[in-house]
């Protein structure tokens, strides 16, 4: 397309639109001042990729906004619903693992990639198999129920736990074999546990070993201290970060000429508790920067964010 002509673009913020000659958008961005943004499409010396998308654009469109903060967010939203094939690839933007918590009546504790709001979830794990391993440890210490709401509903009307039940894997919810406010008290564990406060837990079993031990109960020693292993082995998944009990997301950027590497830790009350990273090919590499609030706004879409963010 020719360059546009600098009066017909507003000076608010907003996004601007590249379309084809079908009408189908093919590049959003979002701009502070959206006429002081545009013209750079136009120059010379503009990447290869930005003088391709020029010539397969026929026309350009504008939504204003309010502020820059809304402009962001309507970005977000137009890519997400359009899907421009200009904009961001996140080539790696797979599905990432988490230890997942339902809300039913008798919630239910398992690892899956997806993620319903209704629930709650914890992650993401770099492996499904570090997941699978940290949930497995848990349930020996919190054996709330793991099966599917077909196999607790089916033992709920025979009335009759199935095997986990009989090896200690599962408190047997579905035969009303625990007290409610112990199963919940369980789930409560396995959140704190997955947010990173289990030192409360251990330092407890640590302070019954040592009681039992010198009260010559040896038996209940010998449990607590299974206990305590089973937690650490789980606590292996998650890697001590800080030295006090800081929450905070450290984002880092990794540019070369071709596309950006954004990793973004987790970290919970001094543990990483999960990693995300993703990889994107912008349309200018140099200004990698324009593209970074969309990606931060898609990491943060499926992981609830601490109070501080580090960049």
């Amino acid at each position: 397309m020719d360059k546009i002509k600098t009066n017909e673009i507003p000076e608010n913020p907003g996004i601007y639109i590249f379309k084809d000659k079908y009408n189908d958008p093919l590049y959003v961005g979002k701009a502070k001042n959206l006429r002081k943004r545009v013209p750079s499409y136009f120059r010379e010396n503009s990447t290869w990729k930005i003088k391709r998308l020029t010539s397969e654009a026929t026309q350009i469109s504008f939504v204003t906004s309010k502020n820059e903060a809304d402009a962001l967010l309507a970005e977000y939203s137009f890519i997400q619903q359009y899907k421009p094939k200009y904009n961001v690839r996140l080539k790696d933007d797979k599905s990432y693992p988490y230890v997942t918590l339902t809300n039913d009546d008798w919630p239910r504790a398992y690892v899956s990639r997806k993620i319903n709001s209704n629930n709650i979830n914890f992650g993401p794990f770099p492996f499904i198999g570090a997941a699978r391993r940290s949930l497995d440890h848990l349930i020996n210490i919190f054996p709330v129920r793991t099966c599917t709401k077909n196999v607790f509903e089916r033992h709920q009307k025979l009335n009759k736990p199935c095997l986990l039940y009989d090896i200690k894997k599962c408190a047997g919810p579905c035969i009303d074999a625990v007290p409610r406010n112990e199963y919940k008290e369980m789930l409560n564990n396995i959140e704190n546990f997955y947010s990173g406060k289990s030192d409360v837990y251990v330092n407890d079993k640590v302070s019954d070993m040592k009681k039992y031990s010198s009260n010559q109960e040896y038996e209940k020693a010998n449990e607590a201290k299974k206990l305590i292993e089973h937690l650490e082995n789980a606590r292996s998944t998650q890697t001590l970060m800080v030295s006090n009990s800081k929450s905070v997301d450290v984002i880092g950027i990794d540019v070369s000429n071709l596309d950006v590497v954004i990793s973004c830790l987790l970290i919970r009350n001094g543990r990483i508790i999960g990693e995300v990273k993703k990889t994107f090919e912008p349309i200018d590499t140099k200004k990698h920067d324009e593209y970074l609030p969309q990606i931060i706004l898609s990491i943060f879409s499926e992981n609830q964010p601490s109070e501080e963010i580090l960049v």
